[in-house]
Formats: C-alpha cells, structure tokens, sequence
C-alpha cells in the first residue's frame, strides 16, 4: 500500500470512528441518559452502546496507521513508538469491550479491569505520542496533530458522560478524518520534481 492510499484509507477509518462514537451518545441519550454508564449488563443499550465503542476504537487503529503513511518519509521512532503503542492499546481496549458484552458478565473484573487499565494507559501515552511525532513531521494542515494529542483527554471526558463524552469524541475523529483528507494536498515528493515534472 503506497503512502497515499494509506492516507485515504486512514481518512476514513477516522470518519468510521467518529459515526462509532456519536451512535454509541445517540443510544445512551436514548435509552440510559441521564443515567451514568451503558445500562444493565447484557441490555439493548448496554450491547449497542459498547459495541459501538468498539468499533470506534478498532478503527481508530487505522487512523494511526494512516498518520503514520501520511508522515513519512519524516516519520521517525517517535512515530513508530506512538503507533504500536496506540494500535496494540486500542486493540486491546476493542477486544476486551466486544470479550466482555459477548460474555454477558462471565468474564469477571478481576480479568476485565486490568486489561481495560493497561489498554487506557497505552491509549494515554500512544496517542499523544503519535501527535507529537505528527507535528514534528510538520503535518498539515497544522491543527491534525493537536487533535491527536487531545483524545485522551476527550476519552476521559467519555468516562464521566457517555451521552456528551462520546459526541465530542465522535466530533474529534470527524474532525481528524477531514484534516486528513486535507492533508493529501501537501506538495508532491522531492523525487517528482528533481525528475523534471513541473506541477499546476
């Protein structure tokens, strides 16, 4: 897959992961609001609200993987660092959500939370990592790689409201998915032009 594909497919994993983020708010202002959390365990909400969040978070792995395609040949460790981290935290995070809702309560918290600790963590740091490496490489447009950097902040924001944490977490990843797309308009590579072609 050549950078650019990468980019496109990245670009859309994030719009993926912003309509994930805003259905699993829809469900929970429908049917839990203004209770705190996705519902009783093994409910309608409960089941739609976490696989929702699941399927966010898979996708943001592609996001990730997109920066990354989007960021080179500038990209370095700090990228590289950020992105595993963030792809094997949200992977973690997506697996133990969809593990947990299908188990309807036979997967116990003594198994469930440290898992979901370690993948929150890793989210935590990845993330931000990915955007700091993001701006280094001077992405544009400018503002994608401090949208990186603020989702964990946003996420924590999910974890004290479902309904209004999950829309602007949803409007974060729409917002990212758009500069992405924007940033495919940066110059062509060195290599093009020092081959002659001229660009209009």
């Amino acid at each position: 897959m050549n950078s650019w594909k990468g980019v496109q497919t990245g670009a859309l994993w994030a719009i993926a992961a912003g309509i994930g983020w805003i259905a699993s708010g829809i469900v929970h202002y429908a049917l839990v609001y203004p209770v705190h959390g996705p519902g009783e365990l093994g409910s309608t909400s409960a089941i739609l609200i976490e696989l929702f969040h699941a399927v966010a978070e898979a996708a943001t792995i592609g996001v990730v993987l997109g920066v990354w395609a989007l960021a080179r040949p500038a990209a370095g460790r700090l990228m590289a660092l950020g992105s595993v981290l963030s792809a094997v935290a949200l992977a973690l995070l997506a697996v133990i959500t969809v593990v947990v809702t299908a188990a309807n309560g036979l997967v116990g918290e003594a198994v469930a939370t440290p898992i979901f600790a370690v993948g929150l963590l890793g989210m935590a740091f990845g993330l931000p990592l990915v955007g700091a490496a993001a701006w280094r490489a001077r992405l544009r447009p400018r503002w994608l790689p401090p949208l990186l950097m603020a989702h964990p902040v946003f996420f924590f924001f999910l974890l004290q409201s479902y309904t209004f944490g999950a829309l602007a977490l949803g409007l974060l990843w729409l917002l990212v998915g758009i500069a992405m797309r924007l940033g495919r308009s940066r110059p062509a590579a060195p290599a093009a032009v020092a081959a002659g072609g001229s660009s209009h």
